[in-house]
Order: structure tokens, then sequence, then C-alpha cells
């Protein structure tokens, strides 16, 4: 399992360096096989969110950086800060942060 984590995090690194449909079919495809179910699961929870957001979620799933993420998302590092902190309060709700989000997806 660890290799198949790192040959998705190596993937991501050399091959894209923008967000496109091949690219998330990958994406959610491993993570579904490594992570039974998880975008399921995240949809059950909550049926509201975007694919950008699984997105999101998945490249968190695998521990990816915000730099990191850059790299595979048509965002920012402050875009994707946003993005991560309006993602935390939609899931977690309140005054949910960026950190609660990462804990949340890492233990998911």
């Amino acid at each position: 399992m660890k290799s198949r984590i790192i040959y998705i995090e190596n993937f991501i690194k050399k091959a894209f360096s923008g967000h496109n449909k091949r690219f998330c079919h990958f994406l959610t495809h491993n993570i579904n096989n490594i992570y039974p179910k998880f975008t399921k699961r995240l949809r059950d929870i909550l049926p509201t969110i975007r694919e950008e957001e699984l997105h999101l979620c998945c490249l968190e799933k695998i521990g990816l950086s915000p730099k990191e993420m850059e790299k595979a998302l048509p965002l920012s590092k402050s875009g994707i800060h946003m993005a991560r902190e309006r993602l935390a309060k939609k899931i977690l709700g309140g005054e949910a942060k960026a950190k609660d989000l990462h804990e949340f997806i890492i233990k998911f």
C-alpha cells in the first residue's frame, strides 16, 4: 500500500502541471483503491461536495502540502489555503480551519 501512495505522489509531481480530467480520474480511482470508497464516504457526509473539493480531499489524503497541491490544481497557494478553509467549515462546521480538515481527512 505504501508503494502505491509513493507511486501516486510521484505521478502527480512528474506527469501533471495542471488540473485536467485525466489527472482527476487517475487520482480518484487510485485513492478509492487504496482507501476503499473514500470519495463515496465523503459524498455521504457532504452530498453537496463539488468535484474540485473531492480532488482537494484526495490530495490532502495522500499528504501533499499546499505548495505541492498547487501543481495539481488550478489554484495559487493562497487559493488552496482559502479552499481548504472553506471546505473545513463545510465538512466540520463552525470555526474549523485547514489544519482541522487535514486531521479529519487523514483519519477518515
